[in-house]
């Protein structure tokens, strides 16, 4: 059985297998092999074979999978994503200055939406929806401090009102009722 921390996320496209995020909790190891090199181990409790391959830690449900990830070419063609910052907008409307680290699944049988990885200003890392992202640019940088200047003046309208309303008289029956 899997661990609950674990998620699916897209494998080596070669293999045709599922990989599992980078979330794992360490256990140790039941068993380990090595192939081409490359130490493959066995975690029991979550029913997963490990490996690192090329600087990253790597999932799979099988060790033929493991094995097929393992002999598989490096892509050549792929562009590293490049780090980029960008504001995120938040449920309650805040909105942040984050780093978009990657893009985590692209549009596909469950989803319309490109999901990415960023990372916030406290090192934070988070999986958001890009519809949520947005450029870093003079006109949208101008639209946030308005937005942020907004919510402050929301916020002191709310405390207004708050104030007002515990000065409103309170509700008492009419004496003649029962």
């Amino acid at each position: 059985m899997k661990s609950p921390r674990a998620t699916r996320s897209p494998g080596i496209a070669s293999t045709g297998a599922a990989a599992l995020s980078t979330n794992m909790p360490c256990t140790i190891p039941t068993l380990t092999t090595t192939h081409n090199g490359i130490t493959i181990s066995y975690h029991e409790k979550e029913n997963i074979w490990c490996f690192e391959l090329r600087g990253k830690e790597r999932f799979r449900n099988t060790l033929l999978e493991a094995k097929a990830a393992i002999d598989a070419p490096a892509p050549k063609d792929k562009v590293p994503f490049k780090r980029t910052p960008a504001f995120y907008k938040h449920f309650g409307a805040s909105i942040d200055r984050v780093e978009v680290t990657s893009v985590a699944a692209l549009p596909g049988y469950a989803s319309c939406r490109t999901e990415y990885w960023i990372v916030d200003a406290n090192k934070n890392r988070l999986k958001v929806w890009g519809t949520d992202l947005f450029a870093i640019t003079p006109k949208n940088e101008d639209l946030v401090s308005q937005i942020e200047l907004n919510r402050k003046e929301i916020e002191h309208l709310h405390g207004v009102n708050i104030e007002l309303a515990e000065n409103l008289d309170k509700f008492t029956p009419p004496k003649d009722t029962e």
